[in-house]
């Protein structure tokens, strides 16, 4: 019959119980009257090698399997490094896009600013009224849905300061 070493799952399982603070004797019960406990076990004696080798198959069996934990989880380790860097890098460079819009956006919106501040610091009521005509004629159906959304907005406005 192969034990568990054998098989490369582990170590038997005892389902014999023993109350803690007492040893079994079982050497007494396991050998005949004639063997002495201590000649048994004497080093080169058959009997010594086959406890010493299942000892060092469980070792090598455990010492083996930890050696395939830790070479997973150093390879999970990296793997996971990796794709922490690749994120990190992607990260970075979605970052400088932004800020890169960013800057452009704000330096047009500074930059039309401007050419409204001008624009209404160099024409009078009468020119800007004349300039909205214009481009409502030029655009007639955006100039009707804009006149629809400012009518909302003012209309919700002023419901909102009366209420």
């Amino acid at each position: 019959m192969a034990d568990a070493f054998d098989r490369g799952d582990g170590p038997p399982l005892s389902s014999e119980k023993i109350p803690l603070g007492s040893a079994p004797d079982a050497t007494a019960a396991a050998l005949p009257p004639e063997v002495s406990p201590v000649s048994r076990f004497q080093p080169g004696s058959p009997e010594a090698l086959v406890p010493a080798e299942k000892l060092i198959r469980a070792v090598e069996f455990i010492g083996g399997t930890a050696g395939k934990i830790v070479g997973t989880s150093k390879s999970v380790y990296r793997k996971l490094d990796a794709r922490h860097k690749e994120d990190m890098r992607a990260i970075r460079r979605a970052a400088d896009e932004i800020e890169q819009e960013a800057a452009t956006l704000s330096g047009t919106a500074a930059e039309i600013s401007g050419s409204v501040k001008r624009y209404f610091r160099s024409h009078d009521a009468a020119d800007v009224a004349q300039d909205v005509i214009a481009v409502a004629k030029r655009y007639p159906k955006q100039s009707i849905a804009v006149a629809a959304i400012m009518g909302f907005l003012v209309e919700r406005a002023l419901l909102r300061r009366n209420a």
